[in-house]
């Protein structure tokens, strides 16, 4: 099974987002012209990455209850 670490960009990209996780922190690095709805886009879809890779089995399973 696939890490937090290693998962969340694979299940970002499927959703059209690339990120770069580094350590605990998630880089988004947006146009400077985007929109606020394109910015809360972004959010939702990393937080969904996350909620996505921590519900399948094996993947960081002790996160789950820090996960918002």
């Amino acid at each position: 099974s696939l890490s937090l670490h290693d998962a969340l960009p694979i299940l970002a990209r499927e959703q059209g987002l690339i990120c770069r996780p580094i350590g605990d922190v998630v880089i988004l690095m947006p146009p400077l012209a985007s929109t606020v709805e394109q910015l809360e886009d972004m959010v939702r879809i990393v937080g969904e990455s996350i909620k996505r890779a921590t519900e399948e089995e094996g993947v960081l399973e002790d996160l789950k209850p820090i996960i918002l």
